[in-house]
């Protein structure tokens, strides 16, 4: 039997563990779970925890251990400890109207290619203003099947709220270090903590398939299959250390490598 080629094997029901994209009935009966979202003054306080730990990252400080794939994600870490969440995305949209074209529905901007270790691939692709870059993303559209898959990476910051230990992302685009040493991310308003995605409860089963239910809106409804790829530990929290206000006072003149492309 020939081998599937990339990037085609990624719509496939063996590349997502038995799950098939293009059965509709798979995703009309998947049950809605509720999503988890931090709390206002939580999630400040985790990105406040984002702003310290990854500038020191920034200064060399970090490293990374890497969870793979038949793991749990479930390490004794303190509150305020700094990881990396390596994750993908399938998502296919069906539309009512079969004239509706792929290219008016999907919009897409590309990055510099993920590449190991995380940390210095953000370091490298910092062009030090406070502006979003299109970095931590890659994606492939299939056009004829109104497809697309999605990689990213994204900091995440181990909080606990309610009993629940949680991970909240943060957008490697839209964390940035910018040259005086300061490390800048977008402030939160309450009203658009949803935007910041939902945090992850831990244990964190790697490699597992996440079914969602079908979203449906005006013009079309969506299927997705979700899994996390990996997690890496990079800069563990001391016990009981709450975070420095890092976006009020520098790190000390960082350097910040020019943009790959």
């Amino acid at each position: 039997m020939s081998q599937i080629p990339l990037p085609e094997a990624k719509l496939t029901p063996e590349y997502w563990g038995g799950h098939d994209i293009f059965n509709e009935a798979l995703f009309q009966e998947a049950p809605h779970v509720p999503g988890t979202y931090l709390k206002y003054e939580k999630f400040k306080y985790a990105r406040d925890c984002l702003h310290e730990n990854v500038g020191q990252v920034a200064l060399g400080n970090g490293t990374e251990i890497r969870y793979r794939a038949g793991a749990e994600f479930d390490p004794e870490l303190e509150e305020g400890s700094l990881v990396v969440i390596d994750s993908e995305h399938l998502a296919r949209w069906i539309y009512d109207d079969p004239e509706y074209s792929w290219d008016e529905g999907v919009i897409r901007e590309e990055g510099p290619v993920i590449a190991r270790p995380y940390s210095d691939y953000w370091r490298n692709n910092q062009n030090g203003t406070a502006e979003p870059i299109p970095l931590g993303s890659e994606s492939v559209s299939f056009v004829e099947d109104l497809a697309m898959y999605t990689r990213s990476v994204q900091w995440g910051i181990i909080v606990h709220q309610a009993g629940a230990r949680l991970i909240q992302p943060f957008f490697f685009g839209t964390t940035k270090l910018l040259p005086n040493g300061q490390v800048y991310s977008p402030r939160a308003q309450k009203k658009d903590l949803a935007l910041h995605g939902q945090a992850l409860r831990m244990p964190v089963p790697i490699g597992a398939v996440e079914v969602r239910p079908r979203l449906t809106l005006e013009r079309c409804a969506i299927d997705a299959l979700d899994r996390v790829r990996s997690i890496d530990v990079v800069y563990p929290a001391a016990g009981g250390k709450q975070p420095a206000q890092s976006a009020k006072r520098g790190l000390g003149r960082l350097l910040i490598a020019p943009q790959q492309h």
